[in-house]
């Protein structure tokens, strides 16, 4: 009977050195993923945090220009003009004025009718039964508030500044090549039409030289 001699070799097996190799390996391996993962978790959380900051940043950017924009407005800031003044006009007690006529000059010099003081503007003056209240600009050291009394013979009667009576008072000068009507606010709308091309054309070239051509934010002008 045949007898068949099979040869086994048995399957190597990892010493003991191998297998602490093979775990720390595998350990080391482990933990770059997880400091990859932390590293890649902070990343987006510094730009989640610097998205919010910025928009809250723009935010209130947006908030406060635009009450200061709506404030200047409200007290005359593209009404005001340059161009050729007249001598300041002093006021005096005793002076031919009524109460009536010095309004009149008040508003063709620049002071607006209102309560409150405009920075922008040469400042603002109230009308009451028998007085005017001017208040200044308060930038050339002028009292807050000038008080001008009149008689009944259409005199100034007392002029008083912040409580102390003054023997003169200087209004700003007038000024001499704009219409009264700009610096009282009337004014009549246009539309565009009636607008000349040719001004279109000069004010476009020097602001936005593509403003037809985009629809409101022009990216290639930006960069």
């Amino acid at each position: 009977m045949p007898i068949e001699i099979v040869s086994e070799h048995p399957e190597p097996r990892l010493t003991g050195f191998c297998r602490g190799a093979g775990n720390a390996l595998w350990s080391l391996t482990a933990r770059a993923v997880r400091k990859r993962r932390f590293v890649l978790r902070a990343m987006l959380l510094a730009v989640l945090l610097a998205v919010v900051g910025g928009a809250v940043l723009l935010t209130n950017s947006y908030r406060s220009y635009a009450k200061l924009v709506d404030a200047r407005l409200a007290r005359g800031y593209l009404t005001s003009r340059g161009g050729i003044f007249a001598a300041p006009r002093m006021l005096r007690p005793g002076q031919k004025f009524s109460r009536d006529e010095l309004a009149v000059v008040l508003r063709r010099t620049g002071y607006l009718e209102t309560d409150s003081a405009s920075e922008i503007w040469n400042g603002s003056f109230a009308v009451t039964s028998d007085a005017i209240e001017i208040r200044p600009a308060n930038d050339g050291g002028y009292p807050e508030a000038v008080r001008l009394t009149f008689d009944r013979d259409g005199r100034i009667a007392e002029i008083n500044g912040d409580g102390v009576t003054l023997d003169r008072f200087a209004l700003e000068p007038e000024a001499l090549t704009n219409d009264a009507r700009m610096k009282e606010g009337a004014r009549r709308p246009l539309a565009f039409k009636e607008i000349p091309t040719v001004l279109v054309q000069a004010i476009t070239s020097i602001e936005d030289r593509r403003f037809f051509d985009h629809h409101g934010l022009d990216i290639l002008g930006v960069a």
